[in-house]
């Protein structure tokens, strides 16, 4: 019977691999590397990039919305807008069954000593219908509770923080919440598990998207009277998902989407003339994958988690090679045995069949224990990926679709890698077998041997060498001099206007809040600037500039930023000439008009100085805001500072330019140097707060350091992961190799004993196999230096202060590929000086 003979068959493979412990311990804990480490990575790539929002209805129908525009000759996409620009989407086109406004905000959750800051999803009531999932408690709020102009204060709170902060309280609707510069009352709980757009760090609560304008905006002196925030094209705060009709194609949506993008542009040239034409813009649409980390800008999260992935690829084909290759040295080591059965009467198919099990068995131990590792090492790879202090976005808990991945890679891996050594075993001639000695081996299956380790090594190069550069970019990034004196410096920020400030008042808090940090014991020095340095979202303009002829690109544009007095020394930053600011020039800010404030001086940095008045005397001189012909030159320039990285790790300075501080309606930062411990500081600084108003929370309080760390950590993050699999296929290559030259040596033991029987020395005999194993090593350098040459293009961009051919580097790489070929041959070539020539010539 089939089943009966599956059975023997199964039975007999089972004994077989319990007689030989090394050879199955060997296979299956070489499976379970490869599959384990791409169990991991499948279930993290899954997560990232291809598997949708939990409890999201029909994906597949869902998009987020992307704007292209061309820019000064660069076309790129833009996911954010204007809620004006929302509603033009939901005016003007008609492939879309429904739409939905959506941001998160870091917002101070609670009063007092109590506040913390917490991430807010600021959504629209359609928002929801995206989703399965029905309010736990009570319900979400309503078009009419989402309305213009103002909303209601209403927040649907997360299940997380309904049990943290409220115990999971049934009476929890009702409550009032203080959320930002307002107080929400609670109408409903989102249920277990429901994470919004936001798996990685999933909002604490929600509120609606038109109240959160309404108080943002109260404060705008920029809006143009009778302009509402809601249809002005000046605030781009927000982005948008959308859901296709039935039937609709993407090709026909895209179409009607930039058709619609078309018409809002042309209303946003009505309010500001100024904006590139529409035959310059260009603007269209893209209905793009409901997932952010699938682009079209794609983050430095998802381009890690990408290039792993295929690391992790790049590891199960090293770790299946070495499989090969021990199948093929026990199939070897068995063609005798395969003989005698083909002479009793066994078939070829038989064996064949007989030889799958057994490699399907071992494939099947190794995927178990391949998840078992994936199950340790998943959570260690996803807390490399996400910043360290978010909270893990996903359970890394193996479901059925990493369960099926392992499944179908580990029957693969049997079946593929076991098919040659079982046709190897069976297709040999059984009269010449019979007549052979045991376990002899044609010379061109040992080279095939030989090739697979080669490759590996080769392999092992190409992400030893990616390593190695990833590496040496983190260090020289992490030895940037920023220009600032990072240690012991901190920074957080404050938002009295959210806390009903005006803006007289704001300004009296800034000035208290300074003269108490300066006083406070352990505070060695404290200023104020209205934009916090490393990060993306800075002030940017244009200027013209005394004796200098106008030109109307990026060379005329700076970096900008408001500071108090005492900054530049708080930074840690040198006055090159003239003077810092002072309360002459706080009281030289005019009220803000149309255009924003109105400032009379300005300190620039060493390079705008060196730029425009290269032969010096900068101070003295004036700029105004604005590239046209006939712009008001009445920004006096009173100082020359020392540049300091402003942007990010990576980017020069640039030209920066800084103006005297001003209330800002989005609060400040306020960067304090301490002579004490960081912790210590903290306390202090949230203490001063306290006692000037309870009701204005810090936020983003942390060291520069921290900031700095924070720069760098897709950089971090690549340089740990390439170094994690880079080092995991080495030692896969270097148990290749060490198979290799063990089963050589055993072939060979007759002949080593005859060379040693006629004089051969012991060291002769073991530089005789060291020197072959130094040969596969050096053959697959000579096959990975080109492959790396042609791949390092790749690369390039993400490198920093070093080539992608770098030769110290690749140096060290074959130098170290060159000390694991040594040691991998160590144990096989000392035993093979130790064979004794009369034992070896009685050998079978």
């Amino acid at each position: 019977m089939p089943f009966e003979s599956l059975w023997q068959d199964l039975r007999y493979a089972v004994r077989g691999l319990r007689l030989k412990p090394g050879f199955t311990i060997a296979v299956v804990t070489t499976i379970a590397l490869g599959i384990g480490a791409n169990a991991a990575m499948f279930g993290i790539v899954d997560r990232l990039l291809f598997r949708p929002p939990p409890m999201m209805k029909d994906p597949a129908t869902a998009h987020r919305i992307y704007k292209y525009q061309t820019f000064r000759g660069k076309e790129r996409a833009g996911g954010g807008g204007q809620f004006a620009f929302y509603k033009d989407l939901q005016r003007w086109t008609t492939r879309f069954s429904s739409f939905a406004g959506y941001t998160a905000r870091d917002l101070a959750v609670g009063v007092g000593d109590a506040a913390r800051e917490m991430r807010i999803g600021v959504v629209s009531a359609s928002f929801f219908g995206f989703f399965d999932a029905p309010p736990e408690v009570g319900r979400y709020f309503t078009a009419a509770e989402d309305s213009i102009p103002d909303g209601s204060p209403v927040t649907v709170l997360s299940d997380g923080m309904w049990q943290t902060n409220f115990g999971g309280r049934k009476d929890i609707i009702g409550t009032k919440v203080q959320i930002g510069p307002a107080v929400y009352t609670v109408i409903g709980v989102a249920p277990r598990g429901f994470v919004g757009l936001w798996p990685d760090q999933p909002p604490a609560a929600y509120i609606p998207i038109t109240h959160y304008g309404a108080v943002q905006a109260r404060d705008f002196s920029w809006l143009k009277k009778g302009t509402a925030w809601y249809k002005t094209y000046s605030w781009g705060w927000m982005s948008v998902i959308a859901r296709r009709k039935p039937g609709v194609s993407l090709a026909q949506a895209n179409a009607d989407l930039t058709q619609a993008i078309v018409k809002s542009y042309q209303s946003q040239i009505a309010e500001q003339p100024r904006v590139p034409p529409l035959a310059l813009a260009r603007p269209h649409g893209l209905a793009g994958s409901i997932l952010a980390e699938r682009g079209p800008n794609e983050s430095s999260v998802a381009k890690v988690a990408t290039w792993v992935g295929g690391v992790s690829l790049i590891v199960l084909l090293i770790a299946c090679a070495n499989v090969a290759n021990l199948l093929l040295a026990r199939a070897a080591g068995r063609q005798r045995e395969m003989a005698m059965r083909l002479a009793i009467g066994a078939s070829r198919a038989q064996l064949v069949r007989q030889l799958l099990i057994e490699s399907l068995l071992l494939a099947g131990a190794g995927g178990l224990a391949g998840l078992l590792i994936s199950l340790a090492g998943a959570p260690l790879v996803l807390g490399m990926l996400v910043p360290p202090d978010a909270p893990m976005p996903v359970s890394t808990l193996p479901d059925f679709r990493i369960l099926g991945f392992a499944f179908v890679v580990s029957t693969l891996t049997g079946v593929v890698f076991g098919l040659a050594p079982a046709f190897q075993s069976t297709s040999l001639e059984v009269t010449s077998a019979l007549k052979a000695e045991s376990g002899s081996v044609l010379g061109g299956r040992a080279r095939l041997r030989k090739a697979l380790v080669a490759s590996q090594v080769a392999v092992s190069l190409l992400l030893l060498l990616a390593s190695g550069l990833f590496i040496r970019t983190l260090h020289n990034l992490t030895g940037v001099n920023l220009g600032i004196k990072t240690n012991r410096l901190f920074a957080f920020e404050v938002n009295p206007p959210r806390a009903g400030y005006t803006n007289e008042r704001t300004r009296q808090f800034a000035h208290s809040l300074l003269d108490r940090l300066t006083t406070t014991p352990g505070i060695a020095s404290a200023g104020i600037a209205s934009e916090r340095i490393l990060q993306s979202n800075q002030w940017m303009s244009g200027f013209s500039v005394e004796g200098t002829s106008t030109v109307s690109d990026e060379r005329n544009s700076a970096r900008c930023n408001s500071v108090s007095p005492a900054y530049f020394k708080t930074m840690g930053v040198g006055l090159l000439e003239g003077r810092d600011f002072d309360q002459r020039d706080e009281f030289a800010v005019e009220p803000a008009g149309t255009n924003g404030p109105s400032f009379r001086s300005a300190i620039v940095n060493e390079t705008f100085a060196k730029q425009f008045f290269p032969k010096g005397g900068a101070v003295g001189r004036h700029i105004g805001f604005g590239m046209d012909p006939g712009t008001r030159l009445d920004i006096e320039i009173v100082g020359v500072v020392g540049d300091f990285k402003y942007y990010d790790v990576r980017t020069e300075a640039g030209r920066q330019v800084f103006f005297p501080f001003f209330e800002q309606v989005d609060g400040f930062v306020v960067y304090t140097r301490t002579s004490q411990g960081l912790d210590a500081a903290y306390a202090a600084a949230r203490r001063t707060v306290q006692q000037i108003d309870s009701n204005v929370p810090i936020t983003g309080l942390r060291s520069i350091d921290s900031d700095v760390d924070s720069t760098l950590s897709g950089e971090r993050m690549m340089a740990t992961m390439s170094t994690l699999f880079g080092t995991l296929a080495t030692l896969l290559a270097v148990v290749g190799l060490y198979g290799v030259m063990s089963f050589t040596v055993a072939r060979r033991t007759r002949e080593i004993g005859v060379r040693m029987a006629l004089g051969a020395r012991s060291m002769d005999v073991a530089w005789m196999v060291m020197r072959e194993a130094l040969a596969i090593a050096a053959l697959g350098a000579l096959l990975g230096a080109p492959l790396a040459w042609w791949l390092s293009r790749y690369v390039e961009s993400q490198l920093f202060g070093v080539t992608p051919t770098d030769a110290a580097t690749f140096g060290l790489v074959v130098l170290a590929l060159a000390v694991v070929a040594v040691a991998a041959g160590l144990v096989p070539s000392r035993r093979a000086s130790k064979v004794e020539p009369m034992t070896a010539l009685r050998y079978e």
